[in-house]
């Protein structure tokens, strides 16, 4: 059990009212007449102080008594012997509670030795049986708190804990850097999600590691844009009506005039993506994501920057690659499947990974967003990032999903090619920052060198994550804020921007940024 505050408050007022009942029978045997009322009423508090606020159980709370009273006994007995008075009522029941207490150590020891410790992350528990099912928690404590003092907990539900994000510092963030990771048998996680609340003391916040998906795909047709000038030479670029729609064209003209200050990390925070891609080898950065056995990171990865004018596949704003670098860091399995945590923690890799734009095309039907996920972003936000979120794609109000609805973060809705609200999308007006892109019938990069066409606010979330990364390669200053504010201000209203914000305009964003600013404007191309 561990040793905490109240375990000491308890122990010393048992230790103090069995040392006051000493002292009166040594004064019995002087034949003075003293009062022992004060000893047994500073007990009694003890004993009840105990059981109320032990926040253990009246069973943890009856195993911490017999540490305190028999360390109490033992004590007294001592006086006892000293003043030659007789110690054995005192020393014989003492000693006998304390053994007891640590025959009932050995045996919760004995119970909890084959759990995981930290560092294992196997869902399992081998306190319980192989095949039940396990619960994950995320338990946050206070800054100057230890998971040691929640160990009598954890051990009575056979729950074992870790950090769930050792690489933060309390110097970095002093709320992820005590965030845990608790594993639990699911058939008493809601005792222990009781127990642990119980604790005000060390417990800051706690709450499941619930899923978070990929933001759902929806197969895409390959449409023409017959009739419109090629502005690169790759070959899918014919299919691409979207970078017509958002002015790329015309922002390519700008760009084959400019040089980069410096590159732009884009991180792809999905699937993974499939670095081996012909169209993104070459600008793909070293980074723990670098696989994908789904294909819905390595599509986003693609429109964020694969090289154009490479005379292979699809275009994007990244003109000959020399603007952005793509990232990749896996948050979801190859199911598209993952928790609060494992997002979390592939977004705070990438920004201490130094990422300027941080895109997410995934997301869970949380209306009140999971504080893990939000700290997580803010601290993202701290080190300069840019959050790019994807609105979902169930034709709701995405103020009820996370993460678009963590303050901080760009939400970026889905247009058709007639500039209406994808029937799918959902809208983003109702938060702080909404924008709109391209996201039906959408070709991009599909692992093992293919291409596909897909549909969703997964797609138009990357196009915008890829403008804005185009941005900080020629203003690495550029805060989060004034992108978002470039984004609005040169951003195209259409019918449905009531529902969806503005429409990117990647031309017009370049110019209000003031880049390439000797360049005449261009048609689009």
């Amino acid at each position: 059990m561990s040793i905490g505050f109240m375990d000491i408050v308890t122990a010393l007022l048992s230790i103090i009212a069995l040392f006051g009942l000493a002292m009166a029978r040594i004064a019995r045997t002087e034949n003075r007449k003293p009062s022992s009322a004060w000893a047994w009423a500073v007990l009694f508090f003890a004993v009840m102080l105990r059981i109320c606020l032990g926040g253990d159980g009246f069973a943890w709370a009856a195993f911490a008594l017999m540490r305190d009273i028999g360390l109490g006994l033992v004590i007294a007995s001592a006086a006892l012997w000293l003043d030659r008075a007789k110690p054995m009522p005192f020393f014989v029941p003492g000693v006998a509670l304390l053994l007891a207490w640590g025959g009932a150590l050995m045996v919760e020891h004995s119970s909890s030795a084959h759990h995981p410790g930290p560092g294992t992350r196997d869902g399992t528990n081998s306190g319980e049986r192989p095949d039940e099912p396990t619960t994950e928690l995320l338990l946050e404590l206070g800054p100057d708190d230890s998971i040691e003092e929640l160990q009598g907990i954890l051990s009575k539900y056979g729950a074992h804990a870790e950090r769930a994000f050792p690489n933060v510092t309390l110097d970095e963030d002093e709320d992820l850097a005590q965030v845990y990771l608790v594993t639990c048998p699911e058939s008493v996680s809601n005792d222990l999600m009781a127990a642990l609340r119980g604790d005000r003391e060390n417990v800051d916040h706690l709450e499941e590691n619930a899923r978070v998906d990929l933001i759902p795909n929806r197969p895409g047709s390959t449409r023409g844009t017959s009739g419109l000038s090629p502005f690169s030479n790759d070959p899918q670029l014919a299919g691409q009506w979207g970078l017509y729609k958002t002015n790329t064209g015309a922002a390519l003209s700008l760009l084959r005039q400019c040089k980069p200050v410096r590159e732009a990390v884009v991180a792809i925070v999905d699937t993974g993506v499939d670095s081996q891609h012909g169209d993104i080898e070459k600008v793909f950065g070293d980074s723990p994501g670098d696989h994908d056995r789904n294909g819905h990171g390595t599509h986003c990865a693609g429109l964020a920057g694969a090289v154009t004018n490479n005379g292979l596949g699809m275009a994007s704003l990244n003109w000959e690659g020399n603007y952005i670098r793509i990232t990749g860091y896996q948050a979801l399995s190859a199911s598209g499947r993952g928790t609060i945590e494992s997002v979390s923690q592939a977004i705070i890799d990438a920004a201490e990974d130094g990422a300027d734009v941080i895109s997410l095309s995934l997301g869970g039907p949380y209306s009140t967003p999971p504080k893990t996920e939000v700290d997580a972003i803010e601290y993202a936000l701290s080190l300069d990032a840019i959050v790019v979120a994807a609105a979902g794609n169930e034709d709701v109000d995405a103020r009820n999903t996370s993460p678009a609805n963590i303050p901080g973060v760009i939400v970026v809705s889905a247009v058709d090619q007639n500039g209406k609200k994808a029937i799918f999308s959902n809208v983003n007006t109702s938060l702080a920052r909404p924008i709109a892109a391209p996201g039906v019938d959408i070709i991009s990069l599909a692992p093992g060198g293919d291409y596909v066409s897909l549909s969703g606010t997964s797609m138009a979330t990357p196009m915008v994550a890829g403008l804005l990364g185009l941005m900080r390669s020629l203003d690495p200053t550029l805060k989060a804020e004034d992108a978002y504010g470039i984004l609005v201000d040169t951003g195209v209203r259409v019918d449905d921007s009531r529902y969806v914000g503005k429409v990117m305009d990647a031309e017009k964003a370049l110019r209000a940024l003031g880049a390439c600013s000797n360049q005449e404007p261009s048609e689009e191309g």
